[in-house]
């Protein structure tokens, strides 16, 4: 059984980002160090964004992030976006939340970024 909880969280350039810390209680199969706690990272997604709503696949195409985005829903009337650290070449210098809330400041830049280049396309 998984267990998670919200640990850190900010407003950041308008988006609201957030790491969710992940404790499988066994060891996740082809981590070899035996570590049982990852991290997931999540974005809120404006709905005036282009990204709202979309498929993460599609998000991934556009926005780069650790090992891709892995999450596209709705929760409790937000659409979120996410990623996590739970691939099979993560180690400590991912799994933690520095390097989980650096990658969502970045992918928030490109967002901003793309969501002004769409603007200034006639």
């Amino acid at each position: 059984m998984k267990k998670s909880k919200i640990i850190k969280k900010e407003i950041y350039k308008g988006h609201e980002i957030y790491v969710l810390e992940i404790n499988a209680e066994l060891p996740v199969l082809w981590d070899l160090t035996g570590n049982t706690t990852y991290y997931n990272g999540y974005i809120i997604i404006p709905k005036n964004s282009k990204f709202y709503g979309k498929n993460y696949n599609f998000i991934s195409s556009e926005i780069k992030i650790h090992g891709g985005f892995t999450f596209a829903d709705y929760i409790a009337y937000n659409y979120v976006v996410g990623f996590d650290t739970a691939h099979y070449y993560d180690d400590k210098s991912t799994q933690n939340v520095d390097f989980v809330m650096d990658e969502l400041r970045k992918a928030v830049d490109q967002i901003i970024k793309k969501e002004e280049e769409n603007k200034n396309v006639i």
